[in-house]
């Protein structure tokens, strides 16, 4: 059963094409597979991952803008599994990028049946990934490049809201956005 979570689509401007190639044993994502993840449902099944989608309300989250701040390794602190860029930013009424979107995601999980998150949240858009059996030296090649990847200050609108899923063809994307809606200004 395939692994489901909810989204922000990002779009990949002349940020993404500007980033330098990724070292041997990193795969930098799809354009298409940009992201900032609202709420992991994992493997819950279709029928619930769209019903707890369509419980969100259409207001919970706005259309708001975020920058784009250092890019980091992220996943296990001993054993990154990715390379990610922060999120900064807020929604022009003091609110952090986390706390506009803590409660939609609790929204999500509650309607999926799921125990709400307990860590807080940290806003990010993973860029590339790292192979799983990278070696100490591909390792260090992948967060030098992440070192590098200075992406400020872009920003960049997010007015989309997706139901994704892993991609059905996992050698050319990631995910499959199988369902979205526009936000509300």
């Amino acid at each position: 059963m395939s692994s489901w979570f909810v989204a922000l689509p990002v779009m990949a401007g002349d940020w993404f094409p500007r980033l330098s190639p990724t070292p041997a044993g990193t795969r930098l994502l799809a354009a298409e597979d940009l992201h900032l993840t609202v709420a992991f449902l994992g493997a819950v099944g279709e029928v619930c991952a769209r019903a707890a989608f369509d419980r969100l309300p259409p207001a919970a989250i706005r259309r708001f803008e975020i920058s784009l701040g250092a890019v980091v390794p992220m996943g296990n602190p001993r054993r990154p599994s990715a390379l990610s860029v922060l999120i900064e930013g807020s929604d022009g009424q003091g609110r952090s990028i986390a706390e506009v979107l803590t409660a939609p995601r609790d929204v999500i999980l509650e309607a999926a049946g799921l125990p709400t998150e307990k860590r807080t949240m940290k806003p990010h858009v993973t860029l590339a990934r790292l192979r799983r059996r990278a070696g100490v030296e591909e390792r260090q090649r992948a967060f030098d490049w992440a070192k590098q990847s200075d992406l400020t200050p872009t920003r960049i609108w997010l007015d989309r809201i997706g139901l994704y899923t892993a991609a059905r063809d996992r050698s050319t994307r990631a995910y499959d956005l199988v369902e979205s809606r526009d936000l509300r200004p």
